[in-house]
């Protein structure tokens, strides 16, 4: 037989020391969650303004309050009606920018223009329903699927890459380019 060994627990730390270790981890852990992916509507039609990188334009809500960060590479850029019933807008992207998506509602008949900005679309691609992504002298780079229903995309002399599968469908849907365009994604229709 084994004898019986009584093993007494011992504490490492101190009471108050895992008291401040519970602290630290629950502020590192709030903070985490304030760093989440997160929508931004364009709201440029209310101010005045078509900068893209002006923090005006952009609301955490449909229709809210601008002031909000501008979208960026965990983002998604959503392009949308206002409760005016005004769509009509112009967006100008005048410096280098990263988001994870863009979507342009159907019923947006506003123009995304690239002019000397170029935009790199993460994962979540670009959904296109309506409106004009219009190209210039910046480069579009879309990692994502890009799904094109209606609206205008017309590439710049620039190139444009689009790494995800390309799905252009319906009769208002068009797609034209004066520059290069490399498809290499693994569905195109």
């Amino acid at each position: 037989n084994y004898p019986l060994v009584s093993m007494k627990q011992t504490s490492y730390f101190p009471r108050k020391r895992w008291m401040y270790v519970s602290v630290f981890l629950f502020c590192s852990l709030v903070g985490i969650a304030g760093a989440e992916a997160a929508n931004r509507y364009w709201i440029g039609y209310r101010t005045g303004n078509t900068q893209f990188e002006n923090t005006i334009n952009w609301s955490a809500t449909l229709n809210g309050a601008g002031g909000e960060t501008v979208p960026g590479v965990d983002d998604l850029a959503i392009m949308t009606y206002n409760l005016s019933g005004s769509a009509l807008t112009t967006i100008r992207i005048r410096s280098n920018r990263s988001v994870k998506g863009i979507i342009l509602n159907q019923v947006w008949t506003g123009s995304l223009l690239l002019g000397t900005g170029s935009i790199t679309v993460g994962t979540n691609g670009v959904r296109m329903g309506s409106g004009r992504i219009i190209g210039g002298t910046g480069s579009l780079a879309i990692a994502g699927a890009f799904t094109q229903t209606g609206g205008i995309l017309r590439s710049g002399n620039t190139p444009m890459t689009i790494s995800g599968s390309v799905a252009i469908t319906g009769s208002t849907a068009k797609f034209t380019s004066t520059g290069t365009i490399v498809l290499d994604g693994t569905t195109q229709t």
